[in-house]
């Protein structure tokens, strides 16, 4: 009986230990020309009007999908986050040439694709500003992201990740 017991606890053993929590994410919609910060924003036909609004609503995790169009904004992102374009082309985060067009905190982790970055202005480069501890940003190859002096990216894929992260 004892040797029974033991035996069904070792097969048990695997199955009583904590198993991990699943964070659910929410997936946050912006078109700039139809849509109103007014709106929930949780799906294409309620999107908020500004990339900065649907940032504003969402955690870290969230994933924020931005329809084509150009979006005048400044961009300041204090949580891990993925913004996802409709195509370099067509979706266009523009900095109207004042100051960083995207700057990400740390320990923030965000990945931006899809999506053209232009017309930022600061000192070493407009377009990205990370943290003092947050210093990679990378993109899959030279020729996905173009800078044009300080005024251009054309982004497939770009990822800030924090240093020592």
């Amino acid at each position: 009986m004892k040797g029974k017991l033991v035996t069904t606890l070792l097969l048990l053993a695997p199955f009583l230990g904590v198993t991990p929590i699943s964070v659910a994410s929410t997936t946050w919609y912006v078109n700039g020309v139809s849509g109103s910060n007014l709106n929930t924003c949780t799906a294409p036909t309620n999107a908020c009007r500004t990339i900065g609004h649907a940032i504003s609503l969402a955690s870290s995790g969230d994933t924020i999908m931005v329809a084509p169009a150009i979006y005048k904004e400044h961009l300041n992102i204090q949580l891990n986050l993925g913004i996802v374009g409709s195509g370099a082309s067509t979706t266009i985060i523009d900095g109207t040439g004042t100051g960083t067009v995207v700057t990400v905190g740390s320990p923030a982790h965000v990945t931006v694709s899809k999506v053209t970055v232009r017309n930022g202005v600061a000192k070493g480069g407009g377009e990205f500003s990370t943290s003092a501890r947050s210093r990679s940003a990378r993109a899959p190859s030279a020729a996905t992201r173009r800078p044009v002096g300080n005024s251009s990216a054309v982004l497939a894929a770009v990822s800030t990740t924090p240093v020592g992260h």
